[in-house]
Parts: structure tokens; C-alpha cells; sequence
């Protein structure tokens, strides 16, 4: 895509002698420069290059846009050469569930590769390299260590020609993980099984289960499970009051005062204070 004003050349880095020139935008420098002129040609050149890249892709729909960047937390990488905009690379991170081999599950929020797209007429000449090396050293992230989102064939086959990446198992989410991400250096995440009802109490410290007390949890911080709901693991709990039949009886004001509470002893005498009627201390 042409860059014909003044403003958005230099806001591309695009220099007198024509060579390859790169710019990285993230949500707060890109909406400071739709502020002016030439930012908003800025913007008009990745909608351009956001829309290429999906047609390129095959995808529904464009994912790369001004809007949603500035809506967002990713990083967004803009390549020009001879006054074009030719390319983008788009980062950020995902909170991710990711098979392993071993069939362990994983959740993980690596940074991802979300969108790569050099322009056909440019591609194969070097700049597509020079734009992905350019990331890798920004981001100070080995290409092992990215999550890659819906990765197309090409993207595939030059990451294994570049960077000799081919082992991944195929996941539903359609993201690929590198099987080196976990041999190559500390892996950034730590297997979870499916526990979807509780977790490993020893994971916890548990204090303060005297009668009466809020159990107190300390320690790490209760990971979400299933429909999102926290699970804390299963904690003590009072002996409940016992209904009709032996069934598990709520604790209720109205059953704390008129049978007994959750250690068998005859409730005492309440006390009105207000508008609530409440056990003596």
C-alpha cells in the first residue's frame, strides 16, 4: 500500500533511500496519533493490511484492524520498504488450555503470534524474516516460545524452515505450541489434570477452623475451574444440623433457634437486638 502524505511516511520510518523500515504500535500510541492527519493514514494502512492478510488467510473475517488494536493489548510490527507499507506481525498474549504429548492439560498465557502477513508481491525477497527477527529481538522471545493462532501453511513451513519448528500436537482451540516450548528452556506454565470439582488440598494452608471462625486460605490462589467458578479444594466445614430423615439441614436463623445448632448442643435463648435476632456470643 502507497504512503503518499508526508506525516504518516515519517510516522513509518520511511526514509529518503528507500530501504526497509520498521514500527511497532501498540492501543496508546496508535489512538495519540489518530489525533492528526497523518495518523489517521497510519490507521487506513493497517485496516488495508489487516484485510489483505485475511483474504490471504482464507479467514471469515478481518482480525486486524486500527480499532481493535487500539482496543487491546497487542504489539503491532509495520514494515515498509520504497515508500509501501508491506507488512504487519501482530503479538499479545492469550490465557490458553494447550494439550501436551503426554496428555497432560496445560493453562498457559504465553505471548502469541496472532497475525503475519507479508504482501505478495514482497514476499520471498527477505522482508518477511527481517520483520519476524525484528519481533523476536523486541520481545526478547526465542520463536519456541510463542503460541502461533491458526498458523497458515506457509507461516508453518517457514517457521520449520527458519527455525527448524515442526513437533506440535494439534489442539481445538486451533492455536500451535511448539513441543519445544516445554524441552527448550522452563516451561511457563504447570500441568493441571482435571480437577474440575476441587484441587489438591496440600496445595493450601487452612487456618482459623475454630467454631464459629471463617476458615482462612493462604498459599497459592485457587485456579479457575470448569465454567469459571474459583475452587478453593475441599475445606473443613461444620458438622451441619441434621433435618428430617438424617437429611443435611441448612443453617438458618429459623433452625438455630428452634432446634440446635451444628454441633448438637440446644440453642440458647436469643436476644433481640434491631430488627434481627442473633445467637449471645
Amino acid at each position: 500500500m502507497e504512503v503518499t502524505t508526508t506525516e504518516a511516511r515519517r510516522m513509518l520510518a520511511m526514509n529518503g533511500g528507500g530501504g526497509p523500515a520498521i514500527t511497532v504500535w501498540d492501543a496508546r500510541k496508535l489512538q495519540a496519533a489518530k489525533k492528526s492527519p497523518g495518523g489517521t493514514v497510519v490507521a487506513g494502512v493497517v485496516d488495508t493490511l489487516g484485510k489483505r492478510s485475511a483474504v490471504a488467510q482464507g479467514l471469515p473475517k478481518t482480525i486486524t484492524t486500527s480499532s481493535l488494536l487500539v482496543g487491546s493489548n497487542h504489539t503491532l510490527f509495520v514494515l515498509a520498504q520504497d515508500g509501501l507499507a508491506v507488512g504487519i506481525l501482530k503479538t499479545g498474549e492469550k490465557n490458553l488450555f494447550i494439550r501436551r504429548s503426554s496428555g497432560a492439560l496445560v493453562e498457559m498465557q504465553p505471548n502469541c503470534v496472532l497475525d503475519f502477513y507479508v504482501s505478495e508481491t514482497h514476499q520471498r525477497t527477505g522482508l518477511g524474516k527481517l520483520l519476524f527477527e525484528f519481533m523476536l529481538s523486541h520481545t526478547a522471545t526465542p520463536a519456541h516460545r510463542f503460541a502461533y493462532d491458526r498458523p497458515s501453511p506457509l507461516l508453518l513451513s517457514f517457521l520449520k524452515k527458519h527455525y527448524a519448528l515442526a513437533d506440535y500436537v494439534s489442539q481445538n482451540n486451533n492455536y500451535v505450541v511448539y513441543n519445544k516450548y516445554w524441552t527448550a528452556g522452563a516451561a511457563a506454565a504447570t500441568p493441571r489434570e482435571d480437577r474440575r470439582a476441587s484441587d489438591d488440598a496440600s496445595r493450601f494452608e487452612v487456618t482459623g477452623l475454630d467454631p464459629g471462625a471463617v476458615a482462612t486460605v493462604r498459599g497459592a490462589a485457587p485456579h479457575r475451574s470448569g465454567g469459571g467458578r474459583p475452587s478453593c479444594g475441599a475445606l473443613p466445614t461444620a458438622t451441619p444440623t441434621m433435618g428430617r430423615f438424617a437429611s443435611p439441614q441448612k443453617r438458618t436463623s429459623y433452625n438455630i433457634i428452634t432446634q440446635q445448632d451444628a454441633y448438637g448442643a440446644p440453642a440458647e435463648t436469643p436476644v433481640r437486638t434491631g430488627k434481627r435476632l442473633v445467637r449471645p456470643l
